[in-house]
C-alpha cells in the first residue's frame, strides 16, 4: 500500500515539475512600476521615462498602497493578432487599464465589480489586446491590492497560447478538485461506517480547504458568488481560518492526548478558540470599509497563526510518536510536506523572491495538500483496516464464546437426561418389573386371572415405554459402544416393538468427535420417533455416510408423508432444524403421500 502511495506521489511531483517548468509567461516582457500616491494617469505616463525596467514576476509583499505598472508590446507578425494580457492573480480589488498615453481608463476590472462585467470570462483578470501588424502598444495599469499580498506575473500571450494555457490549467484544476472529492467521499463513508468522529472532522477539513482553493483560484467568484463583491475579499481568510480550525480539531480527535492538561494541548485549544473569534470577526466586518492598516494587521495575524499551527501540530505529533501512538507517523509525514511549502509561501508573501513563477504559488500548495491527504488518508485506511480486523476478531471471539456456552448447556442437559434416564431405568423400571412378577404369581392362584392378565399387559407396555424413554434420554455407553452400535440397537428395538422393518447403512471413514456423535444420535432418534408417531410406515431406511468433511444423514420411509402445516408435526421438524443449524449444517426434506426423505449434511472438523 505504501509503495503505491510513493508511486502516486512521484507522479504528482513529476507533473508538478513539468507544469511549473512549462507555465506560460513572457520573460521578454519588461515593465516599470511605481507605488500609487494619488497621482493621475497623465503624470505617470510622463514619469515612466525616468524609471528603471524590470522583468519576471512582481512581488511587492504586503503592500499598503496600489501600484502603477507600465509595459509596452509590439505585434511583430504580418497579421492582426488577438493578444491577452494576464497578471496571474485573480484577486485584484481594482484594475484600471490605460492605453497609449490616455488619461482615461479603457477598462475597469476587479473584485469590486460583479464578475459578469469582465470582458473575458475567466477566473483570472484578462485584458484583451488588438494590435495591428508592426504596431506598438503602451499599456498602463493601476493595480489596487492594498492591504494584501501584491504578487503578479504579467504575461502577454497570443490567442492560441492563451487557449492552450487555459486548457492546461483547467485540467490541472479538475484533477486536484477531483482528488479532493474522492478523499471527501472516503472520509464521509468512513465516518458513517465506523461512527468515527475523526473521519467527520477530516471531511469538514477537506470541504473547507477545497472551498479555500476554489476561492483562491477565483472559481468561487466566477461560479458561486459572482455578484457578491463583499464576500469575494472575505472568502479566502474565512475558509483559511476554518481549514486551520478543523485540522487542529482533527489532530486532537484522531490522536486523543494522554495528558489533557499539558501546555501543548492547552496551546492547541487556545489556538482553536482564537480561530473561532477570528472567524466571527471575519463574518461580522465589512471588508469594503476596512482600513488598509487593519487589513494588513489581520493578514499578518492569520499568517502568523498558520505558522504557529504548523509547529504546534508538529510538536504534538512528535510527542505522540514518542508515546508510540499508532498512525502518528503518517500525519507527521503528511504535514511535513505542508511545512516547507507554508514557510516558502509565507516568506514569498512578505516579499522574499525565490525566482519562481506564479504557478508555484497558484498550484504548489494544492500539490503539497495532495501529498498531505495521501498520508492522512493512508492513516485512516490503515485505521479502518485495523478496526475491521479487530471487529472480525471480536466477532470470532463472541461466536467461540457462544459456542462454548452452548456446548456447556448441552452438556448440562445431557447430564440431566442421563440422570433422569438412569432413575427411570433403576427405580420406575425396577418397580414395574416387580409389579409384573407379582401379578404373574397372583394370576395363577385366584379367579381374577383375566383382570390380572390385563394388568400384566399394561405393566409390560409401561416397562417397554420406560426402557425406550430411558434409552432416548441416556443412550447407554455411546462412547464405549460407538454411534453405529447404539443406532443398530435402536433400530432393533423399533423392529421388535413396532413391527416395522428397518434398514441401516453406516460408512464412516474417520472417528467423529463424541459431542457430534451424541448430536447425530439425537437427530436420528428424533427423526425415527417422528416416523413412528406420524408416518404409518412399514419400512425405514437410515444411512450415515461420510463424504470428505461432510457427514450425510439420510432417513427414508414409505409412510403417508409429512403435513408441515400441522403444528405438532412442525414442532418436531423445527427442533431437528434447530439442531442442524447449531451444527452449521444443511437440512433438506422431500415428502409426498408415498413417503418421506430427509437428507441432513453436517460439517466434520478435520483432525
Amino acid at each position: 500500500m505504501l509503495k503505491n502511495f510513493k508511486e502516486f506521489l512521484t507522479l504528482i511531483f513529476l507533473a508538478y515539475f513539468f507544469l511549473s517548468c512549462n507555465s506560460t509567461y513572457d520573460d521578454s516582457l519588461t515593465y516599470k512600476s511605481i507605488p500609487y500616491h494619488g497621482e493621475n494617469a497623465n503624470f505617470i505616463w510622463q514619469a515612466m521615462d525616468s524609471l528603471p525596467q524590470s522583468s519576471g514576476p512582481i512581488n511587492k509583499g504586503i503592500s499598503p498602497t496600489p501600484w502603477w505598472i507600465y509595459t509596452e508590446f509590439e505585434n511583430n507578425s504580418n497579421t492582426e493578432v488577438n493578444y491577452y494580457l494576464t497578471l496571474k492573480n485573480p484577486h485584484i480589488n481594482l484594475l484600471k487599464v490605460y492605453f497609449d498615453n490616455n488619461d482615461y481608463p479603457e477598462l475597469i476590472l476587479g473584485d469590486r465589480h460583479p464578475f459578469y462585467e469582465r470582458p473575458i470570462i475567466n477566473r483570472d483578470l484578462i485584458v484583451p489586446l488588438k494590435i495591428d501588424p508592426g504596431q506598438k502598444m503602451e499599456i498602463l495599469l493601476l493595480v489596487d491590492k492594498s492591504g494584501e499580498t501584491n504578487i503578479l506575473q504579467p504575461s502577454i500571450m497570443s490567442e492560441l497560447e492563451f487557449v492552450n494555457n487555459t486548457i492546461l490549467e483547467n485540467l490541472l484544476l479538475g484533477f486536484i478538485l477531483g482528488w479532493m472529492i474522492i478523499i471527501l467521499i472516503f472520509a464521509v463513508f468512513t465516518a458513517f461506517q465506523l461512527k468515527e468522529s475523526g473521519a467527520l472532522f477530516y471531511a469538514l477539513f477537506i470541504i473547507s480547504i477545497m472551498l479555500w482553493y476554489i476561492s483562491h483560484w477565483g472559481l468561487g467568484f466566477q461560479f458561486l458568488w459572482p455578484e457578491s463583491i463583499g464576500w469575494a475579499g472575505k472568502s479566502r481568510p474565512f475558509f483559511n481560518l476554518m481549514t486551520n480550525m478543523f485540522f487542529l480539531i482533527l489532530v486532537l480527535r484522531f490522536f486523543p492526548p494522554q495528558n489533557k492538561k499539558s501546555i501543548l494541548v492547552w496551546s492547541i485549544w487556545i489556538l482553536i478558540a482564537i480561530h473561532l473569534l477570528l472567524i466571527w470577526e471575519t463574518l461580522s466586518i465589512n471588508e469594503l470599509e476596512l482600513p488598509v492598516q487593519d487589513k494588513i494587521f489581520f493578514l499578518k495575524l492569520t499568517f502568523g497563526l498558520s505558522i504557529l499551527l504548523v509547529f504546534l501540530v508538529l510538536a504534538y505529533l512528535i510527542r505522540q510518536i514518542q508515546n508510540k501512538v499508532p498512525y502518528a507517523g503518517y500525519y507527521l509525514a503528511g504535514i511535513s510536506i505542508m511545512v516547507l511549502f507554508s514557510i516558502f509561501t509565507q516568506l514569498n508573501h512578505y516579499g522574499v523572491y525565490f525566482g519562481t513563477s506564479s504557478f508555484i504559488f497558484d498550484f504548489g500548495g494544492a500539490f503539497s495538500l495532495l501529498g498531505e491527504t495521501i498520508f492522512i488518508t493512508a492513516a485512516f485506511a490503515s485505521r479502518t483496516a485495523d478496526f475491521k480486523r479487530e471487529k472480525e476478531k471480536l466477532g470470532l471471539q463472541i461466536i467461540q464464546k457462544e459456542k462454548e456456552l452452548a456446548d456447556q448447556l448441552i452438556q448440562v442437559q445431557e447430564e440431566e437426561r442421563t440422570r433422569i434416564g438412569r432413575d427411570l431405568h433403576d427405580s420406575l423400571g425396577g418397580q414395574l418389573a416387580s409389579i409384573y412378577i407379582l401379578a404373574d404369581r397372583l394370576s395363577q392362584d385366584i379367579d381374577q386371572a383375566q383382570n390380572l392378565d390385563k394388568l400384566k399387559s399394561l405393566v409390560k407396555e409401561s416397562i417397554k415405554e420406560s426402557r425406550a424413554l430411558s434409552h432416548d434420554l441416556a443412550p447407554s455407553h455411546i462412547n464405549e459402544l460407538g454411534l453405529e452400535t447404539i443406532l443398530k440397537n435402536r433400530l432393533r428395538f423399533i423392529e421388535e416393538n413396532h413391527a416395522i422393518k428397518t434398514n441401516f447403512y453406516y460408512k464412516i471413514k474417520t472417528p467423529i468427535p463424541s459431542n457430534l456423535a451424541l448430536m447425530v444420535y439425537r437427530i436420528c432418534s428424533e427423526l425415527l420417533q417422528n416416523v413412528l408417531k406420524h408416518a404409518q410406515a412399514k419400512e425405514i431406511m437410515l444411512q450415515i455416510i461420510q463424504k470428505g468433511n461432510i457427514l450425510e444423514l439420510i432417513v427414508e420411509d414409505d409412510g403417508i408423508g409429512i403435513d408441515l402445516e400441522n403444528k405438532h408435526r412442525g414442532i418436531g421438524i423445527s427442533n431437528i432444524k434447530n439442531r442442524v443449524a447449531y451444527l452449521k449444517g444443511q437440512f433438506n426434506l422431500d415428502s409426498n403421500p408415498n413417503g418421506t426423505t430427509i437428507i441432513i449434511q453436517l460439517p466434520v472438523e478435520s483432525n
